[in-house]
């Protein structure tokens, strides 16, 4: 099991790099950063390798990415624009191999919200399309697997349920696009902890926060039985916090260790 810290709810404003958690991160124990990766756009190589010498001073890797898109590049709607994406996902892949990314999740609420002028499935087609002509065959090339990020119902209008992100999965059907689950809006969802075994086979990833995004409190049960249950199925990947700053660097060991016991791994 390989344990991350996401950089960018601790982040003001959020969603940036904040390279100088870096020791942070380290000092806490994790294994490796996840970076947002849209901030990777239009970034020099220089600038580029900087980062990647910075991760490897502060003793991390950096395997996974989230953030995968900018509200910019529109994923579904009247505003899509296949030669759009494409543009972008040429100019940001060839750049990580460099710092090691394999996985890429995506989420991209606000790119891949649909408006009134769409039906959910009607959306649901078009984001199915974007992902398998345009998005895997340029991820695949570089050895990255997509992992789908469900989202809770106030983030964005599609893919709002472990169970639609299975779904989608199914629906593309490409071993280049798989499953990750977000505690946070799985919780703030009311999704039942059982969505978790009937997915576990696609689960790649999974993220870690309390309500409002906070390091979880010990009180926060839920998160802690659906960690036991991934634990219990089997679950061997990648797992990120991500959440706003930790309250005390004390708090934040507790709480790692004891995820850590509750997975089992």
């Amino acid at each position: 099991m390989k344990y991350g810290y996401c950089t960018g709810f601790s982040t003001d404003p959020h969603f940036k790099l904040g390279l100088d958690l870096l020791p942070m991160i380290h000092i806490l124990g994790f294994d490796y950063v996840e970076f947002p990766l849209m901030n990777f756009q239009n970034m020099d190589m220089k600038e580029f390798d900087s980062i990647v010498e910075k991760v490897r001073e502060n003793k991390l890797s950096c395997p996974v990415a989230c953030n995968f898109f900018p509200g910019s590049v529109r994923l579904v709607g009247k505003d899509l624009n296949k030669g759009l994406i494409a543009a972008y996902l040429d100019e940001i892949l060839p750049k990580l191999d460099k710092i090691g990314i394999r996985k890429i999740i995506l989420g991209s609420g606000p790119a891949r919200t649909f408006g009134p002028d769409q039906t959910r499935d009607e959306a649901f087609g078009q984001f199915c399309d974007v992902i398998k002509t345009v998005i895997l065959p340029r991820t695949k090339k570089y050895g990255i697997l997509v992992c789908i990020e469900p989202f809770e119902k106030t983030y964005c209008n599609l893919i709002i349920s472990v169970t639609e992100g299975l779904e989608l999965v199914k629906v593309v059907d490409d071993e280049g696009l798989d499953l990750m689950v977000d505690l946070y809006h799985m919780l703030s969802n009311g999704e039942p902890l059982e969505e978790l075994t009937q997915c576990f086979e696609h689960i790649k990833h999974v993220h870690i926060a309390g309500p409002d995004r906070r390091v979880p409190e010990d009180s926060d049960t839920y998160i802690f039985k659906a960690l036991g249950i991934l634990g219990k199925l089997g679950y061997d990947g990648t797992v990120s916090f991500e959440t706003e700053l930790p309250k005390s660097e004390e708090h934040m060991k507790h709480i790692f260790s004891r995820a850590r016991e509750s997975i089992g791994g």
